[in-house]
């Protein structure tokens, strides 16, 4: 990891990352508008790309990697496959509901729907705070389905789909999260990122050969759009963020992470002229708020 951040410098670390993360669905947008990948070939070949560098950064920064038990072989076992799970449902939301819809309620929803898994996998309760959370984030999500409006989109069809295939990813990306705590200080975040990574490429490409046989993209642009979600919003922005987690609160790092979901709305308004809408606004907020409401719950 960066040696000597200072706090100022890793919260900065962490504010980038997600800033990066927020690219990624903006650029597989383009991808949907060409017809040259669907939502499974753009998240296989995002991993498939990253996990080379990944594992050379991991490798130069970390040293050699240490997994200790079967029972953390079996975690990141499953957090491969809930990563695969995420790459799928998130991008392949995006051509249904767009960037902006997609990532609020699949990237926003991620803090509540944690606690309340973790209420039966780990014993936790969820307070009077969590669940007012709770009822924010639904609140919000069904303003922003009532809200936005893109003519590029299918519409109330496309939200009929899109938003449970959004609410797919968040519900992988929260299995990923509980399986992640119990290797959490076992094994080294970047080794755990290289190889969760490399095993959702596999899980990926599984899915792949059964639905048919992979083939690759056709067109230099898609291949450079690519390389761009795989390199920065995936290889870089985890270094990032991981530079820089272990050296702020984690409160300050839960309002940090929102740069995602507003750097994708910013962008997707002004690079694919997405519209949320008053009420898709004020449903936007709601789901920030609620997930700031839970990272000062924690």
């Amino acid at each position: 990891m960066m040696g000597g951040l200072s706090n100022r410098s890793a919260a900065a670390c962490v504010f980038l990352g997600a800033v990066l993360w927020g690219t990624a669905g903006v650029a597989s947008r383009w991808i949907h508008e060409a017809g040259t990948a669907d939502g499974l070939e753009i998240g296989f070949w995002r991993l498939t790309l990253a996990v080379p560098l990944l594992l050379v950064i991991a490798w130069s920064m970390a040293g050699t990697p240490h997994f200790g038990s079967r029972r953390n072989l079996a975690c990141l076992a499953l957090m491969g496959i809930a990563l695969g799970g995420f790459q799928f449902f998130y991008f392949t939301a995006i051509s249904a509901v767009g960037v902006a819809v997609a990532t609020l309620v699949g990237i926003c929803t991620i803090p509540v729907v944690v606690a309340l898994l973790a209420m039966p996998v780990y014993g936790e309760r969820l307070g009077l705070v969590g669940w007012a959370a709770l009822g924010t984030a639904v609140t919000g999500t069904l303003a922003l389905i009532l809200g936005a409006h893109d003519p590029q989109l299918p519409g109330a069809a496309g939200a009929a789909v899109g938003i449970p295939l959004a609410l797919g990813a968040c519900l992988s990306f929260s299995i990923l999260t509980l399986a992640g705590r119990a290797v959490s200080g076992q094994t080294d975040p970047l080794w755990t990122t290289s190889f969760t990574c490399a095993l959702g490429a596999v899980a990926l490409g599984l899915v792949l050969l059964i639905v048919g046989p992979p083939g690759l993209p056709a067109g230099g642009f898609t291949w450079s759009v690519l390389a761009w979600i795989a390199l920065l919003p995936t290889a870089l922005a985890y270094v990032l963020f991981y530079s820089g987690v272990r050296r702020i609160p984690s409160r300050v790092a839960g309002v940090l992470i929102l740069g995602e979901p507003l750097t994708a709305t910013l962008l997707a308004r002004a690079l694919h002229a997405e519209v949320l809408g008053p009420l898709g606004w004020m449903g936007a907020i709601l789901l920030c708020l609620a997930m700031l409401v839970m990272a000062f719950r924690s």
